[in-house]
């Protein structure tokens, strides 16, 4: 079954889920503010709600564009023209989203800002898609691409991926979008937020669909659905339910895409997305149309048109023309049949033309040298990274061994001088303990002496001792007892003579 022209996400990530507390603290001071401080935060209030309230954001950008003029800030001024250009390109005001965003482009182009270059390059490229200039397109989103890989603004990069996915998605090249689409969620990688899950499930869902992969892009779909539901992002569940509805019509469950597409047009009116409620009016017109309900097919149809012709976007008016050329054509109205083929002709030469897709041709291939080169770009800072990691391992582990044989070097003086510390200590100890058997000896010899001191009674014929306690005592005995001293008898030669004079005599001593 073939289906309609899908609704696919270009937004920017960095503003998209809104700060209402922020947001609230913000608009309280603007009351009270004037001149450069309002620009700051009619800028600021703009930037954040650019997403969540495109046309409050708007009006908050057109009051904040005169004060930037009047106060020279060519930068803001840029930068407000592209958020402009950007709140125009959601409520489906291409023609001006188209003109702020080659204002955005020119200011930036004149102060040099190549991050702003690249900024409205990409949103012109993104309202040439709706309006089905794809070589446009293409050539833009080309130009940033090239600016932001120059700046390595990786964020960015993703994005514009992103959106040259959904350039050859429209254009029904579905396998380079899904490889597109690959490239920037494997650049995301673990650190990918919520809206870019779901931005990114959705787009790879509707591809897969496209392919005829139903199973796969129910797992894409779900997924976005789920994820949107509970961030609770209203225009995330708006473009979620329209993909699921698509779904649900190339599987022939009728009631579940009327129900889907019916929730997401609701949404779509309460944004003010005007494209997306084209979208959601051809939907409903394609479900109604294989039913057989073809009154309130024409009628979905119709309001599709309406809408497409004042958004002057030929792809929605292609698919609507060409279902109202079907029903008529059923219905048996040769007339009308043949007055919505030949619009639906016209719409369909208007987007595909030789020249046009020749253009696509060459661009696509200069596209393809882009990522290549980007590619090899990103392998040699790979290497460069991996040669600076192993540089820094090897210097790392030259330090180890530096440090392992210094703390060796340190543990081994620790040791010698520990060693000689505990030599010292057991001579110390066995000087101190030589010094204490020498204390207690020159005690004891102290104590002798201190006995044997002073003046003591001694009989004057026999020589004995008068002790302390009164009684008379051989002089040997005394010494004896209050001495260490030990007696040996032997005789004087006086006393030899005395005694033995014999003796003494013949010894040759008288």
């Amino acid at each position: 079954m073939k289906l309609k022209k899908i609704y696919c996400l270009f937004l920017p990530l960095s503003l998209c889920f809104s700060q209402n507390g922020r947001i609230d603290s913000l608009k309280s001071l603007l009351p009270n503010s004037i001149g450069e401080e309002r620009l700051e935060i009619l800028y600021a209030v703009s930037a954040i709600t650019q997403n969540s309230f495109p046309k409050e954001s708007f009006d908050y950008a057109a009051e904040a564009i005169p004060l930037a003029v009047e106060y020279h800030k060519q930068d803001t001024l840029s930068r407000l023209y592209g958020i402009s250009s950007f709140t125009s390109t959601i409520t489906g005001n291409f023609s001006l989203g188209l003109e702020f965003g080659f204002k955005s482009l020119a200011l930036a182009k004149s102060i040099g800002n190549e991050r702003q270059m690249g900024s409205a390059h990409s949103v012109i490229g993104v309202n040439y898609v709706f309006s089905g200039q794809y070589s446009k397109a293409l050539e833009h989103h080309r130009e940033a691409l090239k600016i932001r890989t120059l700046h390595q603004d990786s964020a960015n990069i993703i994005s514009t991926l992103n959106n040259i996915g959904l350039v050859y998605h429209y254009i029904g090249m579905y396998e380079k979008a899904i490889g597109y689409f690959k490239e920037a969620m494997r650049l995301k990688n673990n650190s990918m937020d919520t809206l870019s899950l779901i931005r990114f499930n959705h787009n790879l869902g509707l591809a897969e669909l496209k392919l005829g992969h139903y199973e796969l892009a129910q797992q894409y779909l779900s997924t976005a659905v789920k994820l949107a539901e509970e961030k609770n992002y209203e225009a995330g569940k708006a473009y979620s339910y329209y993909g699921s509805g698509l779904l649900n019509i190339a599987e022939n469950k009728f009631p579940e895409a009327i129900e889907n597409i019916t929730k997401a047009k609701n949404l779509n009116k309460q944004l003010s997305q005007q494209y997306g409620l084209a979208q959601a009016d051809n939907g409903l017109g394609t479900a109604y149309f294989y039913t057989g309900e073809f009154v309130k097919a024409i009628t979905e149809l119709e309001s599709a048109i309406d809408i497409a012709k004042k958004l002057n976007t030929p792809d929605i008016l292609k698919d609507s023309y060409q279902l109202l050329y079907k029903i008529y054509e059923q219905k048996g109205n040769s007339k009308k049949a043949f007055t919505y083929f030949k619009l639906y002709s016209a719409a369909k030469d208007t987007l595909f033309n030789t020249a046009e897709n020749g253009k696509i041709a060459d661009l696509s291939a200069n596209l393809e040298t882009m990522q290549q080169e980007r590619i090899i770009e990103n392998l040699k800072q790979e290497k460069m990274i991996d040669d600076l990691r192993l540089t820094k391992e090897q210097y790392n582990t030259t330090l180890l061994y530096i440090g392992v044989a210094f703390l060796g070097v340190i543990i081994f003086v620790l040791y010698l001088y520990n060693r000689k510390i505990h030599t010292a200590k057991n001579a110390i100890e066995h000087a101190n303990t030589e010094l204490v058997t020498l204390n207690n000896d020159l005690q004891d010899k102290i104590d002798e002496i201190k006995t044997l001191s002073g003046l003591l009674p001694i009989c004057s014929n026999c020589k004995k001792i008068r002790n302390d306690g009164g009684y008379w005592q051989q002089l040997e005995g005394y010494i004896a007892q209050h001495s260490s001293a030990k007696f040996s008898h032997g005789i004087c030669p006086d006393c030899l003579k005395e005694l033995y004079p014999d003796y003494a005599k013949k010894k040759g001593l008288l």
